[in-house]
C-alpha cells in the first residue's frame, strides 16, 4: 500500500480510553472534542485525504488518507491498527480501520463506495476524517482533517 502524505494541519488529541468511555470524543457543545494533554498519548500529524482517478484497470475514484503517528514511549509501543471515521456535517457516514507501520507510518486507501456508504471525490471539501491511534498501554490519540 502506497500513502501519499501531505502535511496538513492536524489538531484535537485525547487521552480517555475508548473502550470504558460511551463516546471516546467528549463533546463540550461546541463541536470540537475536549481535548488532554496527556504526555503519554500517541500524537499525529501531516495527515493527509486525498481523492484522485485510479486509471490502471477498471477506473474508480480512490481515496488514500493517513497520518504520522509517534508515541512518547516509542515506536514499539503503538498498535498496528487504529480507526477511521468518515462525517459530514457532523455525522459519521461510514468508519473503517487505518493500519500503523513499526514507523508510525498509518493510513488506508479505498474507493469511494467501499466503506458502505458513498465518500464521494466530489464532496471532498465537505467531508471530514477522523483518526484514532492506539497504544499499547491505552491511551490514544486523534486528529481530524477536512478531504482534499
Amino acid at each position: 500500500m502506497t500513502l501519499i502524505l501531505l502535511a496538513l494541519a492536524c489538531g484535537g488529541n485525547d487521552d480517555t480510553d475508548p473502550s470504558t468511555e460511551p463516546n471516546p470524543t467528549t463533546d463540550d457543545g461546541g463541536g470540537d472534542p475536549e481535548e488532554t494533554t496527556s504526555p503519554d498519548r500517541p500524537v499525529l500529524s501531516d495527515c493527509s485525504a486525498e481523492c484522485e482517478l485510479h486509471t490502471t484497470g477498471d477506473q474508480f475514484y480512490l481515496w488514500t488518507v493517513g497520518c504520522t503517528a509517534t508515541d512518547p514511549q516509542g515506536p514499539e509501543t503503538l498498535s498496528p491498527l487504529g480507526d477511521l471515521s468518515v462525517r459530514k456535517g457532523g455525522s459519521e457516514i461510514a468508519s473503517g480501520s487505518i493500519a500503523c507501520s513499526p514507523t508510525g507510518d498509518c493510513g488506508t486507501s479505498f474507493d469511494e463506495d467501499q466503506l458502505g456508504a458513498s465518500v464521494l471525490c466530489s464532496d471532498a471539501s465537505s467531508t471530514t476524517f477522523h483518526f484514532t491511534v492506539y497504544d499499547l498501554d491505552g491511551h490514544f490519540g486523534t486528529a481530524e482533517i477536512t478531504g482534499g
